[in-house]
């Protein structure tokens, strides 16, 4: 199943390495779509949720063919 994909990793999160999860985007066969939050930790929803909020609601609104 090819499932499009978003990605977010945040610059102070000291549990995922922002490098791998920037790759692991060649093993996704569908589209796929990468954001940093600046600033946050491992914990996005506590740290930034306006920013998290509107990268899920931007990437769910938006057609996934056009990523």
């Amino acid at each position: 199943m090819r499932v499009p994909t978003l990605g977010i990793w945040s610059t102070n999160d000291h549990y995922l390495d922002g490098e791998r999860m920037e790759k692991s985007g060649a093993y996704v066969e569908a589209p796929w779509r990468y954001e940093v939050i600046e600033g946050a930790s491992h914990w996005i929803p506590l740290d930034a949720p306006d920013r998290l909020n509107a990268l899920l609601l931007d990437w769910l609104h938006g057609p996934a063919t056009a990523r």
